[in-house]
């Protein structure tokens, strides 16, 4: 690896000990930036890249630097991870199937099982199909840029995730944010817009994540349906807590 990276480097000398050092350019030189300066607003601290869980405690607990420590970053609002019954349904999984699914679905068909999920999901929310995702970051990137595409138009809440916005980028379509939970502004990005109301998509969350605050979601809709607009609610921190 050294080797490769001098051949992508200028070359100085360090003149204590006369020796050649390379001096990173381009993409190594941005990353080397990059790390530097995640140092300076740390101060060389802890972030949650660097932080290590020694043990778990709870659902919203764990053991770090060998004390009990609360955690306000998790997602498991509702403590199914530690709950008797999903447990037991993972371990009996675990010894019957193995421990995944060795390939995509793509790739490798359905499972029974993913398609018994997808079923349950859809009766949960009165629906007559849904597809189950890896991770929510998958779900948004697959979602929002298989619906939008260049010469459409994405508008979207300026509190929405990081996922979110990525995957609006991602997908080549025209990009805009309206005020938090703000339909009178959202109104205002359709009537300026030069992308009609039926290749545009409104994004946002039904319940927002960093604030805790619940999304208007019936003021957006009603604002959207009268542009002839799709929407898109991303509900990854909502389900089960109403």
């Amino acid at each position: 690896m050294a080797d490769r990276v001098a051949l992508r480097a200028d070359v100085s000398v360090d003149e204590s000990s006369r020796q050649a050092v390379p001096r990173l350019v381009g993409i190594f030189q941005r990353a080397e930036s990059f790390s530097d300066g995640v140092d300076r607003l740390t101060g060389g601290g802890e972030t949650p890249l660097n932080l290590v869980i020694e043990d778990t405690l709870g659902p919203v607990e764990a053991l770090i630097h060998g004390k009990p420590t609360l955690l306000f970053g998790t997602n498991n609002y509702l403590g199914l991870n530690h709950h008797p019954e999903c447990i037991q349904a993972a371990a009996e999984a675990l010894a019957h199937h193995g421990t995944g699914s060795t390939a995509s679905r793509v790739a490798a068909g359905n499972h029974a099982d993913h398609l018994k999920l997808e079923e349950e999901v859809a009766a949960l929310y009165g629906r007559r199909y849904a597809t189950v995702f890896s991770t929510g970051f998958m779900a948004n990137l697959g979602v929002i840029s298989a619906l939008a595409q260049e010469g459409d138009a994405i508008f979207v809440d300026a509190h929405s995730h990081a996922s979110i916005f990525d995957a609006c980028k991602l997908s080549g379509a025209s990009l805009l944010t309206f005020r938090h939970n703000d339909a009178r502004d959202l109104d205002r990005l359709f009537r300026e817009s030069k992308i009609t109301g039926s290749r545009t998509l409104v994004v946002l969350e039904g319940l927002y994540s960093v604030w805790g605050d619940v999304g208007d979601i019936k003021g957006i809709i009603a604002t959207a349906k009268r542009h002839g607009a799709m929407v898109v609610v991303d509900e990854a921190h909502g389900m089960g807590m109403y």
